[in-house]
């Protein structure tokens, strides 16, 4: 999304993370290869985790709170037979001498984490408690108790299983941790469970086959800094598709939209992302008639 000369590079990029660094080691890649401080993730992946990461630059790092409201879609492969502190074979693993399930068992243990659900998320967590991040207190080896939160699991699904390895796939709501879901799935087993591997595949509307290899950022950046390239980005109205309609509106309609004035519609109320042409302008709501600015993201139309 790069525009006219003199202007600041805005976009997403859909990057594929491999497994190892942080999303913030992710960040910090983009953001020398940009050249610019303005950068932003939609959404945490664990270090073991690898797929989808979406990443905002520029003026449109104000989409992320959009994007990271998104529902996810992850594959996983849980270990039955033992626990970690982390939930996740990153951390300290504690052998349990429990019952081998059979798959029938699994999958009512399953079903129980179906749905609108009550999840308490691990300690190792980002989550901040009294403003310190909740891992870093797990890691002092402070007791770190996390109130449960509301979220949708919509769709949890065994693929393949032979014991001790489990083949999962999650459709869930923003919030959602599958260590979490590995967890408890083991705790109803009484065998205990982690996560071993753990892959995002889709956020909203974007899919992980859209991204671009972390390897591939720098020389992508620097032929869109120089010449542009349009490969990449993934194109944000598409990307907000599954969470608002679009809405384009006409140059007078843009001038005013830029600048903060309501602008009359017909639209259905609700929000919308607002385009003129194929530029997306921002993220309006519609009320009554009119279209108001919740936020701007182009620059005043002239």
């Amino acid at each position: 999304m790069k525009k006219g000369e003199g202007t600041t590079l805005a976009g997403v990029i859909a990057i594929d993370k491999p497994e190892g660094p942080t999303s913030h080691d992710i960040v910090r890649r983009v953001r020398r290869a940009m050249q610019t401080r303005r950068v932003g993730h939609c959404g945490t992946l664990d270090p073991l985790a690898t797929g989808l990461l979406l990443v905002c630059v520029g003026r449109l790092t104000r989409l992320s709170a959009w994007l990271t409201g998104a529902d996810k879609k992850y594959t996983a492969r849980f270990r039955l037979g033992g626990t970690s502190d982390t939930a996740d074979a990153q951390g300290q693993i504690t052998a349990v001498d429990g019952p081998v399930p059979t798959r029938e068992q699994l999958e009512e243990a399953i079903a129980q984490w179906q749905g609108v659900i009550e999840q308490v998320p691990p300690s190792h967590s980002a989550i901040k408690v009294d403003g310190v991040r909740s891992y870093k207190r797990a890691r002092r080896q402070e007791v770190v108790e996390l109130p449960a939160r509301t979220v949708t699991v919509s769709r949890f699904d065994v693929d393949e299983y032979e014991y001790p390895l489990v083949d999962v796939s999650v459709d869930c709501s923003k919030g959602t941790y599958i260590r979490a879901l590995a967890r408890d799935v083991g705790e109803i087993l009484e065998c205990g469970a982690y996560v071993e591997a753990l892959r995002r595949t889709r956020i909203g509307a974007v899919d992980v086959a859209e991204a671009v290899e972390l390897d591939e950022i720098d020389a992508l950046a620097a032929e869109e800094i120089g010449d542009g390239n349009s490969r990449l980005w993934v194109d944000p109205v598409e990307a907000l598709s599954d969470r608002m309609p679009a809405l384009r509106i006409d140059v007078d309609g843009a001038r005013d939209f830029t600048r903060g004035r309501m602008v009359e519609t017909t639209a259905s109320a609700g929000e919308v992302a607002v385009c003129f042409g194929d530029e997306l302008l921002g993220i309006g709501r519609v009320d009554g008639e009119q279209l108001h600015a919740v936020k701007v993201m182009a620059e005043p139309t002239p």
